[in-house]
């Protein structure tokens, strides 16, 4: 009996040992096997990476960067859920806050259907509505980069307007318009996007004449 029981407890033990010894052999390799796969890097925002030369404009660039990466960087923003931008993407929109601009009042970010950033429009309070002050500032500072000139109308009273084409051929838009309520706009917007906006506000304008004529 005693050497029944001494058998049996050798066996489990075995067993047990064996199961141990699996185990830690298992932990080993694993342990190697992480070992042996590098660590990807961090991929870098469309932003950050230098590599990528999208046209700047609030600390994204134009054809760089997403959807996501501008929501990321947004310190307060809304979804426009109910409409796309002319490329078929989606609409953020933003108070003008998180910005260091003096009166910035509003922002909208427009993306293309692969979420890129193609459209970027502000608003910003004249300073003084007489000697266009905020006007002037703006245009200087795009100046800066520069970009070429390739409208320009300042008349003494009426709209003003100051159009820049940047390196990747895209347009930049200054406007002060004489009855916009002492106010500056600013447009970034990509070639195709601009193409897409001209198609798609003419079919408007179609379809509104049409129905029009119809009561006729």
């Amino acid at each position: 009996m005693y050497k029944i029981y001494l058998t049996a407890f050798l066996c489990s033990t075995a067993i047990v040992f064996s199961g141990c010894s699996d185990t830690t052999e298992a932990k080993a390799n694993n342990a190697a096997v992480e070992q042996k796969v590098p660590k990807q890097p961090e991929k870098l925002a469309p932003e950050d990476d230098k590599n990528l030369t999208g046209t700047p404009v609030l600390g994204f660039k134009l054809r760089d960067s997403t959807f996501d990466s501008v929501k990321k960087r947004l310190t307060d923003y809304q979804v426009d859920a109910n409409n796309v931008s002319y490329a078929g993407g989606p609409l953020l929109e933003n108070d003008g806050s998180g910005f260091n601009i003096d009166g910035l009042v509003g922002t909208q970010f427009g993306f293309d259907e692969n979420e890129k950033l193609v459209y970027v429009w502000m608003v910003l309070n004249e300073n003084n509505h007489m000697s266009h002050e905020t006007y002037k500032k703006i245009v200087s500072y795009i100046k800066k980069n520069n970009y070429k000139i390739v409208r320009e109308k300042a008349p003494f009273v009426g709209d003003r307007e100051t159009e820049f084409v940047t390196p990747n051929n895209e347009t930049i838009l200054v406007r002060s318009p004489h009855m916009g309520g002492f106010k500056v706009q600013v447009e970034y917007l990509t070639h195709e996007f601009s193409q897409q906006r001209s198609q798609s506000q003419a079919a408007q304008k179609q379809q509104k004449n049409t129905a029009e004529s119809a009561n006729f």
